[in-house]
C-alpha cells in the first residue's frame, strides 16, 4: 500500500474550533490505453464555531491520478480516504488528508518500506483552486513505485532552487522526480523522499 498526504490551509476569520467534518469521494476508475485513471471530486463538509455562531465549511478537491499498467499489481487499483488531522491556528485551519493507494506493485519491499510515513507540505488557501491533475505523474517514474508521496503547492516566484532549500531536499532529485516540468503557480510538485 502506498499513501498520499495532502495538506490544505483554509483562512476562516474568527474561528474557535471545528465541531464536525464529513468526507465523501466520487472517484471513478476509467480503463484507458496503458492503465487506469482515478478521477473525480473529494468533498469535505463540516461546521465550525466562532465567538457568536456556528458556520459551515465546504471544500472540494478534484483528483486525476493515472496508474500505468506496468505499475499495477494483482489487487484492484483504488484510492481511499483513510484519515484526517487538523489544527486551528489564528484565523485559519490547517487540514491534513491521508489517502491510501491500493493495487500498485511493490518492487522488492522490505518490512521497513511497507509503511512509509510522509510529511506533506502543500500550502493552499481558500481563495485558490489547485490543479490536482499533476498527481498522475506519480506513477511515471520507475524509481517511485515503492514509496509514498508528499506534495508542495508552487507559490508565485518559486524556483526549483527555492523549493529545494525551503524543504531541505536535493535540487537535482526534485527536478528529476518532477521530470523538469515548468513550474506554474498553484500547481503541485512532488517532493522526493528524504
Amino acid at each position: 500500500m502506498k499513501t498520499i498526504d495532502i495538506e490544505k490551509t483554509i483562512r476562516i476569520e474568527g474561528i474557535n474550533d471545528v465541531i464536525s467534518l464529513t468526507f465523501h469521494d466520487e472517484f471513478k476508475y476509467l480503463a484507458e490505453t496503458g492503465g487506469i485513471r482515478c478521477c473525480g471530486p473529494f468533498k469535505m463538509e463540516g461546521r465550525y464555531t466562532t465567538d457568536t455562531e456556528v458556520k459551515d465549511i465546504k471544500e472540494v478537491f478534484d483528483f486525476d491520478v493515472f496508474a500505468s499498467n506496468d505499475k499495477l499489481g494483482d489487487e484492484k487499483f483504488e484510492i481511499q480516504f483513510s484519515d484526517h488531522d487538523y489544527e486551528v491556528l489564528d484565523n485559519e485551519v490547517k487540514f491534513m488528508f491521508h489517502f491510501s493507494i491500493y493495487g500498485l506493485i511493490d518492487e522488492d519491499p522490505s518490512p521497513e518500506d511497507e509503511e512509509v510515513e510522509t510529511e506533506t507540505v502543500s500550502e493552499l488557501n481558500e481563495d485558490n483552486d489547485v490543479d490536482f491533475s499533476m498527481m498522475e505523474e506519480l506513477f511515471e517514474a520507475n524509481d517511485n513505485v515503492s514509496t509514498s508521496y508528499s506534495f508542495v503547492v508552487i507559490k508565485e516566484g518559486d524556483t526549483y532552487t527555492s523549493i529545494a532549500q525551503r524543504y531541505e531536499v536535493d535540487e537535482n532529485e526534485l527536478i528529476n522526480v518532477n521530470n523538469n516540468k515548468v513550474l506554474t503557480t498553484q500547481s503541485l510538485l512532488v517532493l522526493p523522499i528524504k
